[in-house]
């Protein structure tokens, strides 16, 4: 597959040297899906993910100032929360335990603070923190790709502390040169959140490496007329600046 250095894992440690060389073939990430993967922002690169969909719309910066971290501060306007909608943010930080190589698996860890993209509801969180731990999988010299995570979310809601487990897992399949099928389910267990949802779509990159488009749409599991809806995403990414 075309060499992609989106999102890659950075040059961070020299135990991470060996596998750098296969991971810039990696896609680009997560965009709106919700299954995050074990691979980060280059060292010293930003990127600028936006997604507008009929639930939500987010702007999502995200750069690594130092090796083997990234941060990421974005804010999201909840559209269908039976008012005239509201604001909400996220601030986050990811580092990887193994990066993602082709044919290999990888491992990483994401602590947030804000809204935990996971959340089907749309009720306003006051104050919400989450860890993830996202495990991915390449097969086929990258042609399937395979990511999960699992994580754990504390938010107060109505005044209540609510704890719960969530979950995701998403599979990515190259179609083309540059064209991809994206599937995904996910949800939280043990609170009171909406229902498992799904999402699927196409993922094309226009120029590889620097920008990528998304199309999805996503719906409860068992009820296809609640859920996401259509969303379309727009991720771009610099070249380092360090």
């Amino acid at each position: 597959m075309d060499h992609v250095p989106a999102r890659s894992p950075s040059r961070a440690a020299m135990r991470f040297g060996a596998g750098l060389a296969c991971a810039v073939a990696l896609p680009l990430g997560a965009q709106q899906y919700i299954a995050d993967e074990a691979t980060i922002t280059e060292h010293g690169a930003c990127e600028l993910q936006l997604w507008h969909g009929r639930r939500s719309s987010s702007v999502l910066p995200a750069c690594a100032p130092l090796n083997n971290l990234e941060l990421s501060v974005g804010f999201t306007v909840v559209w269908e929360d039976g008012r005239d909608g509201h604001f909400e943010y996220v601030l986050e930080g990811k580092t990887l335990f193994r990066p993602l190589t082709t044919d290999g698996w990888g491992a990483a860890l994401v602590v947030g603070i804000g809204r935990d993209p996971a959340l089907a509801s749309t009720a306003p969180q006051l104050l919400s923190y989450y860890v993830d731990v996202p495990l991915s999988l390449s097969l086929a010299g990258d042609a399937v790709l395979l990511h999960s995570g699992t994580g754990w979310l504390h938010e107060r809601v109505g005044g209540h502390d609510v704890d719960a487990v969530t979950w995701a897992a998403r599979a990515e399949v190259r179609l083309r040169r540059h064209v991809h099928a994206v599937g995904e389910v996910y949800g939280a267990e043990g609170s009171a959140h909406a229902p498992a949802e799904y999402q699927a779509g196409l993922r094309a990159f226009a120029r590889p490496g620097r920008v990528q488009l998304d199309l999805t749409y996503g719906a409860r599991l068992g009820d296809g007329r609640r859920g996401q809806g259509w969303t379309f995403g727009l991720t771009l990414i610099t070249p380092p600046f360090l």
